[in-house]
Formats: structure tokens, C-alpha cells, sequence
């Protein structure tokens, strides 16, 4: 979901992946975007790239541990991650909205 957000031109600030709570925050910029375009975009390409079984990989760059999903995107990141975006199901954007600035992309995800 991240890389397809910032496809659309938003600049990530932070993310929360936990149980329950997972969000990712981005910078919302001066004008509030389409946010049911923006959700209908993001919910489909992350769905394709499930179906798709993307691979997951990690990589180390000096001191940083790089997670990459199959050349779509990467960040980094000392998580825990599946080795295969298939191994997730239940995929949901739970909510797509603006607050101060900030776009905030809740989801629920769960993984085998």
C-alpha cells in the first residue's frame, strides 16, 4: 500500500503496522485529494500485488535492513515480514481520511 500511496504523490512520514491499529501516515499536501479515488486505487493495486504473490526480501545498505516487495518498493525496516504477499489474506482498507495535514491509511490484514 505504501509505494502505490506514494505513486499517487504523497511523501510518507511514518507507519504503524500492529494489530488492530495499522496505519500508514503520509503528508497530505495543500489540497485534499480525491480520498474515494485515492482508496479505490490503492485497495486495487494491493489486492493485484497479493494475488500476484509478490516476493518479499531483505537486503542490508550500511547499517539499514531493506525490505522490498518483488521491485515494487522498498524501505526500511527491522519487522518481521512474510516472504510472499501471498501469505496474506483479509486485506481492508478500514479508513482513508485526512487529519491536519496528514493522510491516514488504515488497514486490516492477516497472514498464514
Amino acid at each position: 500500500m505504501d509505494g502505490f500511496v506514494r505513486e499517487l504523490g504523497f511523501r510518507h512520514r511514518v507507519s504503524n503496522h500492529f494489530p488492530g491499529q495499522a496505519r500508514i501516515e503520509f503528508d497530505a499536501g495543500k489540497e485534499k485529494p480525491d480520498l474515494q479515488r485515492l482508496a479505490a486505487t490503492v485497495e486495487e493495486r494491493t489486492r493485484q500485488a497479493i494475488e500476484a504473490d509478490r516476493k518479499v526480501y531483505t537486503s542490508e545498505r550500511g547499517d539499514l535492513r531493506i525490505i522490498g516487495i518483488d521491485g515494487l518498493h522498498e524501505d526500511p525496516c527491522g519487522g518481521t515480514h512474510v516472504t510472499s504477499l501471498g501469505q496474506l489474506t483479509g486485506f481492508e482498507l478500514r479508513s482513508v481520511k485526512v487529519k491536519g495535514g496528514v493522510l491516514k491509511v488504515g488497514y486490516v490484514v492477516e497472514h498464514v
